[in-house]
């Protein structure tokens, strides 16, 4: 019963892995424009706070899965700027591979039920 739930999920997956890839890509993207911006934004004045762009990419990453711990947060309004774009842009990052994966399972469904 189970291994049968199982195969239905890898095959969604297998279906809508060119979409659910450009979406990876899309996250990649905005994470790695994120974390360059507000580190040119925030390295003057918070230096300890973001002394890299691997540091920076860390804060992009709690940001956009909207963790956000609130130890590291930016203080400059163009840093605001992009934190805001970025916490917002974490609803969008949950809801598009949401509705990818639940049109797979529609589609999954379907072919099941022809099948009958």
């Amino acid at each position: 019963r189970y291994l049968k739930s199982a195969e239905v999920i890898v095959n969604v997956v297998r279906a809508e892995r060119k979409a659910l890839t450009a979406c990876l890509f899309l996250i990649g993207v905005i994470l790695f424009l994120a974390a360059s911006l507000v580190y040119v934004a925030e390295y003057g004045a918070q230096p300890d706070k973001f002394p890299d762009i691997i540091t920076s990419f860390w804060w992009a990453i709690v940001t956009l899965t909207t963790v956000g711990y609130g130890d590291v947060y930016p203080v400059t309004a163009f840093g605001r700027v992009i934190g805001g774009f970025l916490a917002i842009s974490g609803i969008f990052i949950v809801a598009i591979p949401t509705g990818i994966l639940s049109g797979g399972f529609l589609n999954e469904y379907r072919k099941t039920e022809e099948k009958k």
